[in-house]
């Protein structure tokens, strides 16, 4: 648990480094199938910056932090509103003992659920990975959700 905190701690004081005193609209979520938790920031009306480690990091003392903004678009109705973003991403992780960093392009769409401050959200990825085994090119997609307070 002791780990945990530190990871949260952590996260919290990446998003505020990158949003200032604006702290506008703050929230957590967490991203599958990377069981990563996170917070926000949305520091302006369409943008927003996160912070998240890995849920299997923190238990397995090993690095896995993700750091990424998005910019968000008009919504648009396909029988639901979605609102499209598009964004960049940083992920620091620590592999079969190798660090590894890979930064990403990442687009998405997010689904506001009714009268509540929760999203549900779908982005895609595609970075390269740079590390001590070689350099990769690292698609990757991920379904998530997060509470807005």
């Amino acid at each position: 648990m002791h780990k945990f905190i530190k990871g949260a701690l952590l996260a919290f004081l990446v998003v505020g480094i990158f949003s200032g005193p604006a702290f506008a609209q703050m929230g957590v979520g967490l991203k599958i199938p990377a069981m990563e938790i996170f917070v926000s920031d949305r520091i302006a009306e369409n943008t927003q910056v996160e912070a998240g480690v890995s849920i299997s990091a923190l238990l397995n003392s090993i690095i896995g932090l993700e750091v990424s903004g998005k910019k968000y678009f008009n919504p648009f109705d396909v029988g639901i509103q979605l609102q499209p973003y598009v964004g960049l991403e940083l992920t620091i992780a620590m592999v079969s003992g190798a660090i590894f960093f890979s930064p990403a392009a990442l687009v998405g769409a997010e689904y506001h659920v009714g009268d509540t401050s929760f999203h549900i959200f779908a982005e895609a990825t595609l970075g390269v990975a740079f590390g001590s085994l070689g350099i990769g090119i690292v698609p990757g997609g991920q379904l998530g959700a997060r509470y807005d307070f």
